[in-house]
């Protein structure tokens, strides 16, 4: 890598320089506004370098300049690195006072322009809270010692980690693309429905544990570098990294539209055929108590409206949405009839649940299996949670 920015909304509020040469600022920004729609840029003034735009919720886009022969993915995990790291030590929105700590970070992380650091874990142990002065104050101390032996446990979990309170969490969380096409006033057909699914662990144990999580069924996707044991593809046995770490990622084909949340509508209705309906349905489910921010929204052109069982409709130059409210209990039923100058498109649904998950995955087990310096007869807290939310679901 060439040279790292940082900005807001705004302006440019860091820059970190790799290499002995890096192209300036101005220069990138004019490449990045001459591509404003473009997250990877080819450098038109230069053949040297690639543009990575990388934006965030914090309201920080993180600017990547790299060598056109470096993998698009080398810059996008360390990106995730940086950020993981930096939220270890403060909020994201606050970098403007941690520019010492977030320069320490670059330093320890990058090696010559290559990240050889790949665990936020790492970098805790090289780089001391406080910043800079924290950093001089403990090196004239004592040295800085960077060797492991293998009591201190693998690479990726920070040596000596002590909690006072124990706890092991796990999080399976499953975001839907769902495209269908619709079949008459009540009837849709996929064609496609998918889930891209993750499962978490969140580890505050003391010591060097030994971790055993077993699944409802397999499923084959991409597996942190801790799992180095593993029986069948639901069984996985792990030393995890102290923190939230995500262990797991999937894709599955799920038939997403008869799910929990289902949503059709129809036009040419009324005697001059220009009227429509949009009718959002939520099932029952055990696990689930309310869907969270469900909203529709109509594309096509200006829209009257006729009939709205509930929620607000607000219109804009596109169509309008149909906000259905923050929490919406499960056994819901709603419909909006309206007319339309235009032709009504498709429409989008967005929501999200806390519960369960469109592929059915439950955690059956997960169990501390060995518990070096964990402490005799502690008995961690354990936790098990489903999310859902939508990537996209449109209904054409």
């Amino acid at each position: 890598m060439e040279a790292i920015f940082i900005t807001d909304a705004t302006s440019l509020i860091f820059e970190y320089p790799v290499s002995g040469s890096p192209p300036a600022w101005k220069t990138i920004s004019e490449e990045i506004d001459l591509h404003p729609g473009s997250d990877i840029i080819q450098s038109t003034s230069s053949s040297n370098y690639v543009i990575y735009r990388f934006k965030r919720a914090s309201g920080l886009t993180f600017v990547i300049v790299a060598d056109p022969t470096v993998s698009p993915s080398v810059p996008a995990q360390f990106v995730q690195l940086l950020t993981d790291s930096m939220a270890q030590y403060f909020v994201l929105g606050k970098l403007d006072s941690n520019y010492d700590t977030v320069t320490l970070i670059l330093s320890e992380t990058l090696d010559n322009g290559v990240p050889y650091l790949s665990e936020p874990d790492q970098v805790r142990e090289f780089v001391s809270k406080g910043g800079v002065l924290s950093k001089l104050l403990s090196q004239s101390a004592t040295p800085h010692k960077v060797s492991r032996s293998a009591a201190d446990g693998p690479y990726w979990r920070r040596q000596n980690v002590r909690h006072t309170q124990n706890e092991l969490f796990v999080d399976v969380e499953e975001s839907i693309t769902c495209v269908v096409r619709r079949q008459g006033a009540s009837k849709t057909t996929p064609v496609v429905s998918y889930v891209d699914g993750s499962v978490y662990l969140t580890s505050h144990l003391s010591g060097v544990p030994e971790i055993e999580l077993s699944l409802s069924r397999p499923i084959a996707g991409g597996k942190h570098v801790c799992i180095t044991k593993s029986g069948p593809a639901s069984r996985f046995r792990f030393t995890p990294p102290d923190g939230r770490t995500k262990l797991l990622t999937y894709t599955q084909d799920v038939n997403v539209s008869s799910y929990l949340v289902n949503c059709t509508f129809h036009t040419g209705l009324g005697l001059q055929k220009d009227e429509f309906e949009v009718r959002v349905g939520v099932l029952m489910n055990r696990g689930v108590k309310a869907v969270d921010n469900l909203a529709v929204e109509v594309f096509g052109g200006k829209i009257k409206t006729l009939r709205n069982t509930t929620g607000d409709f607000i219109t804009n130059q596109k169509g309008g949405v149909w906000n259905l409210g923050t929490t919406t209990p499960m056994g819901f039923n709603a419909t909006f009839r309206g007319i339309c100058d235009g032709n009504v498109s498709h429409v989008t649904l967005k929501y999200s649940l806390q519960g369960a998950v469109p592929s059915g995955l439950k955690v059956d087990s997960v169990n501390i299996v060995a518990a070096r310096g964990l402490g005799e007869g502690v008995k961690p807290y354990k936790g098990v949670k489903y999310a859902t939310d939508v990537a996209e679901y449109v209904v054409r």
